[in-house]
């Protein structure tokens, strides 16, 4: 569906006069990649993640050799009993562990922790960029809305001259004066609202994502996109939704680390090589001399845990957690299967709202092309032209806002399943 569109839109671009298309030089993408920049969330989890990676390279070369030196030094104070250990020594330790039954859950739970911090951060991206595209598309079909008023007001202003003038001629009454006064504050104030509107999303734009509008005529976005995306059918897949969504994805990894986790609370069995060398240094009885002592001893070891109920408890505790999880997890899946299904159902009417909206739109223009014409014969006055040029911009704003929710209901969705425009 992204090439789809994509593709209509440089169709749309060849045909359509440069001029005609809104163009910006702040869109959505360099209002993502400032916000990505200086977002302390984002920067919070990219450091997690680098974290878990760290975890589980860790985890991943837990063969690898540890080496320790103590040193333990003993003062004497008394007689000096000659059978007394050194009172200088120096232990150098090489361990490596050649096998454990925890070490591969160990691996897993830190990878699965890895997966649940990248997936995590994902959708904390994917959470910003639907939000700056949701305002933005809200500011750019207002725009249109208001483009679209300038030329009704135009032809209304119009009519609206011709009415006063009628009524100072003495050709009208003065209560069509009136009356056209009233409709035209109505309209102004409509127009007014659309344009607090536009104002409340920049608003909304910065609260949300931290961005700093400096000046709004440089944001928006193509209508042609705007446009083109209402044209594009949208198809709701439920499963689709359940295996795409980042958020499930970071909770599923999650989770499963917590299944692994459990199987390292008791580590049964496990070999290790050791390599151990002691170099100590022994007083004698005046104190005078010092006689050196080396010993070095390698080799494997074993070692099983018949019974332990402490840490047999602590790993069933742990495996009680798991499965606790897994279910608030089944329960997130059918609550996103639920809210794709109420996308859909809603995606459904406000289409069909928006066909009928559309087709009273054209038959409104349609009477105000026949007005015109019977106006030159006397059949009908000045004022049903405005009256009917405000049904119609009444009309267009019931439309504003059928596709206001159109949008959300389709970014909605594209959301759930992390479906970006490229």
């Amino acid at each position: 569906m992204r090439n789809t569109i994509l593709t209509k839109i440089l169709l749309l671009q060849l045909l359509v006069p440069l001029t005609a298309l809104a163009s910006y030089p702040i869109g959505t993408e360099s209002i993502i990649r400032d916000i990505l920049e200086d977002s302390r969330e984002i920067k919070s989890l990219n450091n997690t993640l680098s974290s878990k990676e760290d975890l589980t390279e860790a985890e991943k070369k837990y063969f690898y050799p540890k080496a320790d030196i103590l040193v333990e030094y003993n003062d004497y104070y008394g007689k000096l009993d000659p059978v007394l250990d050194d009172d200088a020594v120096l232990t150098l330790s090489l361990t490596s562990k050649l096998y454990s039954t925890a070490s591969k859950d160990k691996i897993s739970t830190a990878d699965n922790n890895r997966l649940s911090a990248f997936y995590k951060l994902k959708d904390k991206e994917s959470e910003l960029y639907f939000t700056v595209l949701t305002q933005l598309i809200n500011i750019e079909r207002s725009r249109m809305f208001l483009k679209e008023s300038d030329l009704i007001r135009e032809q209304m202003n119009e009519y609206i001259s011709q009415i006063s003038n009628a009524v100072y001629a003495g050709i009208s009454p003065r209560s069509y004066l009136r009356e056209t006064q009233l409709i035209k504050f109505r309209f102004d104030d409509v127009v007014a609202t659309v344009e607090s509107d536009i104002d409340s999303y920049f608003t909304q734009l910065s609260l949300s994502t931290g961005y700093n509008v400096v000046d709004k005529d440089e944001i928006g976005l193509d209508d042609v996109f705007v446009n083109l995306l209402l044209s594009e059918k949208t198809t709701f897949e439920p499963q689709a939704a359940v295996s795409q969504n980042l958020s499930l994805l970071s909770k599923y990894h999650e989770v499963e680390g917590l299944k692994y986790s459990a199987g390292t609370q008791f580590e049964k069995f496990k070999v290790t090589a050791f390599n151990d060398t002691d170099i100590g240094l022994k007083s004698n009885d005046t104190n005078e001399s010092r006689d050196v002592r080396e010993e070095s001893s390698a080799g494997v070891r074993f070692e099983y845990k018949i019974f332990d109920i402490q840490r047999a408890k602590t790993q069933s505790a742990s495996y009680k957690i798991y499965l606790s999880e897994s279910e608030l997890l089944d329960n997130e899946r059918e609550k996103i299967l639920v809210q794709v299904q109420q996308l859909s159902e809603r995606y459904s009417t406000t289409i069909k709202k928006r066909s009928s909206l559309l087709e009273q739109i054209e038959l409104s223009k349609r009477l105000i092309e026949t007005q015109e014409n019977e106006i030159l014969v006397d059949r009908i006055e000045f004022i049903d032209m405005v009256k009917s040029l405000s049904e119609l911009i009444q009309t267009h704003v019931t439309l504003l806002n059928n596709d206001i929710q159109l949008y959300d209901t389709i970014l909605s969705y594209r959301s759930l399943i992390d479906s970006r425009f490229n």
